[in-house]
């Protein structure tokens, strides 16, 4: 698979394909390598397919990591304690078998979110907003009450 870095002109398989930055197509690996010698800088390799390793031999699922494209849109997911974070640009992404993750870093720290995680900013923007608590007991509209 080979990601579209600039506006590109393809023709393959007696079709003319247009691309934009971050569309991609699917090629044959001999194909796939001619396009990125004909048109350097302005595609780039995708995917790579790894191959985990069990105990007792090589695992039937393969585990496939791709990076995002250039120009990803932020994404906002949901944490084990309900809140909704973000926004973070997504780095790469993985599928084995059925299950889809964003790969991401956020503060300084990198999460593998499950696509079934995911949020809208709609939904980010209308959490309630954590606000401070009074330190002293008893504290209404900033007077102590006792």
């Amino acid at each position: 698979m080979v990601e579209c870095l600039a506006d590109l002109t393809v023709r393959y398989g007696g079709q003319v394909h247009t691309l934009r930055p971050g569309y991609t197509i699917d090629l044959p690996p001999d194909k796939a390598q001619r396009l990125l010698q004909e048109a350097p800088g302005r595609v780039r390799l995708l995917s790579k397919t790894l191959t985990p390793e069990k105990p007792n031999g090589p695992s039937s699922r393969a585990i496939i990591i791709e990076p995002a494209v250039t120009n990803a849109r932020p994404i906002y997911w949901e944490a084990a304690d309900g809140r909704i974070i973000g926004p973070a640009v997504p780095e790469f992404l993985a599928r084995e078998g059925d299950t889809f993750w964003i790969v991401t870093t956020f503060k300084g720290h990198i999460f593998w979110i499950d696509a079934d995680k995911l949020r809208s900013r709609q939904s980010f923007d209308q959490q309630a907003k954590a606000f401070e608590h009074c330190p002293v007991p008893f504290c209404i509209a900033g007077k102590v009450r006792e």
